[in-house]
């Protein structure tokens, strides 16, 4: 008999809430903790938008201006106290739409749905412990919110739509700048006789580009210049580099978030679907590279976008070929 469709969209909504929930309650009250948030983070929060914050909060307008919008709003509703409440209602539309986008974007990869309930485990295994150093970091989760819509296009081939994630992403964070080459990757062909590259994926890649560079030169232009952030006392460069390779907590935060995870995807890399090679060669090398030398290791969060995007679907991917791979040789084998 065959099971109503409904009930993975039902069962997927029930699992997303529950984890959004229990990571949301564990980011406020015991990663980052209502007195930073009221204290450190509301004080950044009003220098952005006071235009008086350092490089690179300054120029991450877009987390602030929808959380000032909640702010308002849950004021205007008629709250007395309305920043921790809108505080957690932002984190908690972001957590719930990541885990149902990732599960989106998983499935088309080829994820079972049992894997994929799994990966969102582990997923909210990783944002309980990728938060050391920062506050609620809204930038770094609308970037994994962002980075997931812009991958699950691509697999749904709608190139055209990433041009306009990119729109919102250039005003959330500088990372977003990698998002065409997502699009870029999938339109190399080199074994095609056709052609090297997809011409439309290139005009979409392009445009993404052109867009992200055109908005968000305009908002540093704009803002002006602000002195640059030094990462718990380092300058960025060589310095935060021998920071991150030296100190012990960048590879004790790293592996509590993401455990073996990605150990076990790149032992197995020839099982990857082109896709997720593609993905990986496209931003994983240089993001490594560009957060060893421009951010702190220590703050594993600044690593979830490869990690959602590549490095986890292909490690469940991996397992659950592998199941069925000896799965088929027992019932060869009776």
């Amino acid at each position: 008999m065959r099971r109503p469709r409904f009930l993975w969209p039902l069962g997927l909504g029930l699992v997303s809430v529950f984890l959004t929930f229990f990571t949301v309650y564990d980011q406020l009250f015991h990663r980052t903790g209502v007195e930073f948030i009221l204290g450190d983070q509301l004080d950044r929060h009003r220098q952005v938008l006071a235009g008086v914050a350092i490089d690179p909060w300054q120029y991450r307008l877009l987390p602030e201006l929808v959380v000032e919008a909640a702010i308002r709003s849950v004021r205007w509703i008629g709250v007395e106290n309305p920043t921790l409440p809108a505080f957690a209602i932002v984190r908690v539309v972001q957590n719930l739409l990541i885990f149902v986008i990732a599960a989106l974007y998983w499935g088309r990869l080829g994820v079972s749905k049992g894997m994929t309930v799994l990966g969102l485990a582990m997923l909210a295994w990783g944002f309980s412990y990728a938060g050391y150093g920062s506050d609620l970091a809204f930038s770094t989760y609308f970037d994994v919110l962002f980075y997931l819509l812009a991958a699950w296009l691509i697999v749904l081939h709608r190139l055209g739509w990433t041009v306009t994630v990119v729109v919102l992403a250039a005003l959330n964070r500088e990372t977003s700048a990698l998002i065409p080459l997502l699009v870029l990757a999938v339109g190399i062909r080199p074994a095609d006789l056709s052609g090297l590259v997809d011409r439309r994926a290139l005009k979409m890649a392009a445009s993404g580009l052109f867009v992200f560079l055109l908005e968000y030169g305009l908002v540093r232009f704009l803002l002006g210049p602000r002195p640059t952030m030094r990462p718990y006392g380092h300058a960025l460069g060589l310095d935060l580099l021998g920071l991150n390779l030296s100190w012990i907590y960048s590879y004790f935060s790293t592996a509590a978030a993401f455990s073996v995870i990605p150990w076990l995807a790149l032992v197995f890399w020839k099982g990857w679907p082109p896709i997720l090679k593609r993905f990986f060669w496209a931003i994983v090398p240089i993001w490594l590279v560009a957060h060893l030398f421009l951010g702190a290791m220590a703050e594993a969060r600044l690593l979830l976008v490869p990690h959602v995007i590549v490095l986890l679907p292909a490690a469940l991917l991996v397992v659950q070929n592998g199941s069925r791979a000896a799965s088929d040789s027992r019932t060869v084998a009776g």
